[in-house]
């Protein structure tokens, strides 16, 4: 009998595969946390069970192996490159990239490609087979025990093609953003696809928080078959199609991704091309000069000429190159540390951020300060700290809807520093402020107490760290944010 891939398993079918092996179905929660919190790689690590169940464990179950071959560190910018080795001698390439606002892994999903792109070397040997969820975790699990630091953005955009290798795909999206696990946000995972419309669409549905970006590479149907064999199925407009109807799903904008081939694709007219796709849509362009590889002749255009291409698409008039989205109430956005960005006249809102002594001036509308002189800019200072990933509109909070009979709760958005959910209060609702954290409260509607205090739509309030549990009245909502 084939043993079970133990690491694939949810944490409730890990509670039904505990009770076939005669245990009670609260060992699932310990297993799962050896395997997807400890990162345990042998159930012998799994001290705190009993040898009996560990050699239960060992004989139904196993652990895929994913080890490291090799490890390249780069002497410019500290980004790590891994090799890792699979259980039957496969291998797969992983990358660590360290910025300020965390560690972000480049993952693989397959062992080659079947895709056929024809810049790309991964898949010039076709495809050898599909990971499993417990390989993509792998890759994941290694590199943070390697390297000793937490993983909080994930990038599947390494060897294979995601949407390829859907249900594993998806299974892997729902245990590495499992809050009994790693509990990686979903907004801090980015999925890269060549376009294969169907599972695009599938995946719209799936009710994920995660990024889509989609190899374009050409800027008509004509240009992207001379790149991209999957264009010979999949006519542009169905593409662009399929990402609009995420975008309208979800809420997450679009990122496109555009190698930049020399004599190919680098025009004048790719250009203003690229322009009327791109104009239209909430969405987000990365420029990439193509990697050259011994099999293919493609070379990548010189430094000059791509950053003249960039130029040309993002004009020379500042507020011409900004995204305007239209917003109504309720609308969520989760805005990353150093994201540029500006409320429009009108707008009401509340601003949920950690505490922060620096702002930077980037652009000042032609305003004049007291002495009838522009005001100071600091547009070098932020360019070295700007996040160009652009901020994204939430029409799906991260947590699900939890009712119960006095009070429901919804997680809105998470990230490494905090947590924001929000609380329909009906009659009573106990909050605690532990040693761990001070909590917000910010009510959006209605009127009640907290505590003994009366409270109503506009006010915050602040509960010190360590002040314990305390007590919401009345009918009203409340937004409660967790450092």
């Amino acid at each position: 009998m084939d043993k079970k891939d133990i690491r694939s398993l949810s944490l409730d079918e890990l509670k039904i595969e505990m009770e076939s092996i005669g245990e009670k179905a609260f060992r699932a929660k310990q297993v799962y946390e050896w395997l997807h919190t400890k990162l345990a790689d042998s159930f012998e690590e799994m001290t705190n069970l009993s040898k009996d169940l560990r050699e239960k464990l060992d004989g139904a179950y196993r652990i895929p192996s994913v080890k490291m071959l090799e490890r390249q560190v780069s002497n410019q910018d500290g980004t790590n490159k891994f090799l890792f080795q699979l259980e039957d001698g496969n291998v797969v390439e992983s990358v660590l990239m360290r910025y300020k606002h965390g560690n972000s892994v480049c993952i693989s999903s397959q062992v080659g490609c079947r895709m056929g792109c024809k810049f790309c070397a991964s898949t010039i040997g076709g495809l050898e087979r599909n990971l499993l969820p417990s390989e993509m975790l792998g890759q994941i699990y290694q590199i943070q025990k390697i390297s000793g630091e937490r993983v909080s953005n994930i990038v599947i955009m390494g060897t294979g093609e995601p949407l390829d290798n859907y249900d594993n795909f998806v299974r892997f999206i729902r245990l590495v953003s499992d809050e009994n696990g790693l509990n990686i946000s979903q907004r801090n995972i980015t999925v890269s696809t060549c376009g294969i419309v169907p599972n695009i669409k599938r995946l719209a549905e799936e009710g994920f928080q995660i990024t889509l970006a989609l190899s374009l590479h050409g800027s008509t149907q004509e240009k992207r078959k001379t790149l991209m064999p999957i264009a010979n199925k999949y006519e542009l407009s169905e593409v662009l199609d399929a990402c609009d109807y995420y975008f309208e799903k979800t809420g997450r904008r679009i990122s496109f991704e555009y190698s930049l081939v020399q004599g190919v694709n680098d025009r004048d007219e790719d250009a203003r091309e690229l322009i009327g796709i791109l104009k239209p849509r909430n969405c987000h362009l990365n420029l990439i000069p193509v990697n050259p590889i011994k099999e293919r002749d493609f070379q990548k255009p010189s430094r000059k000429s791509a950053e003249e291409f960039k130029n040309r698409i993002a004009d020379n008039t500042f507020l011409e190159t900004v995204n305007k989205v239209k917003v109504k109430k309720g609308d969520l956005f989760f805005i990353e540390a150093g994201t540029l960005h500006a409320i429009g006249k009108g707008i009401l809102l509340a601003e949920i951020q950690q505490n922060s002594n620096t702002t930077y001036r980037v652009y000042d509308y032609g305003r004049l300060g007291a002495d009838g002189k522009p005001r100071d800019l600091h547009v070098q200072k932020a360019i070295d700290v700007t996040n160009c990933t652009p901020p994204t509109r939430s029409t799906n909070p991260e947590g699900d809807l939890v009712e119960y009979d006095d009070y429901s709760t919804q997680l809105l958005t998470k990230c490494d520093l905090f947590n924001v959910k929000k609380v329909s209060v009906k009659n009573i609702f106990d909050g605690v402020a532990d040693e761990k954290s001070f909590v917000s409260v910010l009510v959006t509607d209605g009127t009640g107490k907290i505590e003994n205090i009366d409270i109503k739509k506009g006010d915050s309030l602040f509960i010190p760290a360590n002040y314990g549990t305390f007590t919401i009245s009345g009918n009203l909502e409340v937004i409660i944010t967790r450092v």
